[in-house]
Order: structure tokens, then C-alpha cells, then sequence
């Protein structure tokens, strides 16, 4: 969550907890560990992101901010 927050693209492995919040727009999930070829397309698509992807990246967790959440918080415990 923090590296998405910073507007970097994110590889994951499918059984990391953080997977759950990836998408094509900001992440890639390596369904298989020991395929080369699932690394080498996923370390691909990060090394032609831009400035304007970063943004992307940014704006697709914007909803996972902390103050959002906590927000949400307090409406459930009043």
C-alpha cells in the first residue's frame, strides 16, 4: 500500500495479502513463482510506466487514505 501511495507499479505474488488491492492499472500478480516467463512480463509492464501512470497508481488506492478510513471508522462507532 505504501509503494502505491508513492505511485510505483507493484508485483506481487497471489498469495501476498497486498495482491488483493493490485490491478492491471497499478500492480502485476505473479501467479506462479517459478515461471520465468510471469517475472519477466510482469517486471515489463512496471519498466514502461510513466509520470502520468505514477499519477494513475496514486488516484487508484486514493480511497484507502488513512483520514478515509478512519472517517468511515468513527461513522460505524457512533
Amino acid at each position: 500500500l505504501e509503494a502505491l501511495a508513492m505511485g510505483l507499479f507493484v508485483i506481487s505474488s497471489k498469495s501476498n495479502g497486498g495482491s488483493e488491492i493490485l490491478n492491471s492499472q497499478n500492480g502485476a500478480i505473479i501467479d506462479d513463482l517459478r515461471s520465468t516467463q510471469s517475472i519477466q512480463t510482469a517486471l515489463n509492464q512496471a519498466f514502461y510506466k510513466t509520470k502520468e501512470s505514477a499519477i494513475q497508481i496514486r488516484s487508484s488506492i486514493a480511497h484507502l487514505d488513512f483520514g478515509k478510513q478512519l472517517q468511515k471508522l468513527i461513522k460505524l462507532c457512533v
